[in-house]
């Protein structure tokens, strides 16, 4: 594979990323095509279970991607033979690639051994950091020490929130060549004002009960905390004549429905699989709330995804999303995690006025559109002008 087209004198980037994902390809494709980059090379450990993304890749002349692996990685163990073996690979690959400027995130060893080979040639590595997570904690104080290593030499940091922009400093990072929040946002091209519009699907439009939609949209699994939203629901007076949707696949699925029905809630909570991101997006439209009520998210895309539709958003504090893109009150509403009684009070809160909530939605739609693939495009450049600034700064006084 070869760029087209001519490079220019503009900046060349390369970015690292475990796989393919639908939501980082609109980036890619805002870099590529900013007046000031000549190219972007992405670097992944393999192309994962969304391989079809990679011909949406191709459509700038100016973007090409390299794959260390023919295997998705994200489940296997941090440090697992195959995880070692793409790594190298990968570390060889940018140190023999002609860059100028190199974006990683401290999530994967294949991220450490990229921002390595950018110290060893002397060029700049900007670091992505994301929200409130789990980590890599299974590591303890070698995962601490390794992301501390990496946030003090890099030449520039993208951090996804104020939370993270706080583990950063407090692991020694400088506070110059900073962009808070801008490290990822939800897919435009499928969320976005001019993305296809779906249809609701048949569980969702069979159940007779009318009022107000309460909207859940994830896996069901414990650390989403799932039957927070059921037992919220059960427990708010507005929601007394509402209904709740839970969207979404997983193993609490039986657990969920059983508690549901011990509620007394049969006819009022209906389940659906996941759907198209067309349909997906009808979902959200129709909604009145959603309620995302993680332990953690290092980001949480299904915040920005509802709220680009003009639907306010529960969402939980020790998340990326809801800590940046909400504004608590004006643009939605914050929580705390496992705090069944605070959510069903938001619940009501957020059901007593449909004047208001509708005014809180067509904010919250402003507030997500301002956070686009472009608006990333143009503070990356800006983040990696500034990091070849002070590398060049660096090497002059070496000299």
């Amino acid at each position: 594979m070869k760029i087209v087209g001519s490079a220019g004198d503009g900046l060349r980037l390369a970015l690292v990323y475990q796989d393919v994902s639908f939501r980082p390809v609109a980036i890619w494709q805002g870099l590529a095509a900013h007046p000031r980059v000549a190219s972007v090379e992405v670097f992944l450990e393999g192309l994962g279970p969304r391989a079809f993304t990679r011909d949406r890749a191709y459509e700038s002349g100016r973007l090409r991607l390299w794959v260390a692996g023919d295997k998705a990685v994200g489940r296997r163990r941090f440090l697992s033979p195959y995880r070692l073996l793409v790594a190298r690979r990968l570390a060889h690959a940018i140190r023999c690639a002609d860059w100028d400027v190199l974006f990683v995130a401290s999530q994967s060893v294949a991220s450490v051994m990229a921002a390595r080979a950018a110290i060893c040639s002397r060029r700049p590595f900007v670091l992505f950091t994301h929200g409130p997570g789990r980590g890599q904690s299974s590591l303890g104080a070698l995962a601490h020490s390794v992301r501390a290593w990496m946030a003090r030499h890099a030449s520039g940091h993208i951090p996804a929130c104020y939370s993270s922009l706080g583990a950063l400093l407090e692991c020694g990072a400088g506070t110059l060549n900073l962009s808070i929040g801008y490290g990822t946002c939800c897919s435009f091209e499928d969320f976005g004002p001019d993305a296809p519009m779906g249809h609701l699907p048949r569980e969702l439009t069979s159940e007779p009960t009318q009022g107000p939609a309460i909207l859940y949209v994830g896996r069901f699994v414990a650390y989403k905390r799932p039957a927070d939203v059921v037992l919220a629901f059960s427990r708010s007076h507005q929601c007394r004549h509402a209904r709740l949707w839970m969207v979404g696949e997983g193993p609490q699925a039986s657990a969920l429905r059983e508690l549901a029905s011990t509620c007394g809630l049969n006819g009022r909570v209906v389940f659906a699989p996941f759907q198209s991101a067309p349909d997906l997006r009808a979902i959200y439209e129709a909604a009145d709330v959603l309620v995302m009520p993680s332990e953690f998210e290092t980001w949480g895309h299904v915040v920005q995804e509802a709220m680009l539709q003009g639907t306010p958003v529960i969402a939980s504090a020790a998340s990326g999303a809801g800590e940046w893109l909400l504004r608590d009150g004006a643009t939605g509403w914050l929580h705390r995690p496992g705090d069944v009684g605070q959510l069903a009070t938001l619940l009501d809160q957020a059901l007593d006025s449909p004047l208001d909530r509708i005014s809180m939605g067509a904010r919250a739609r402003q507030r997500a559109l301002q956070h686009s693939p472009d608006a990333l495009a143009g503070e990356w450049v800006r983040v990696a002008c500034s990091a070849v600034a002070s590398e060049s700064a660096a090497v002059r006084e070496d000299a």
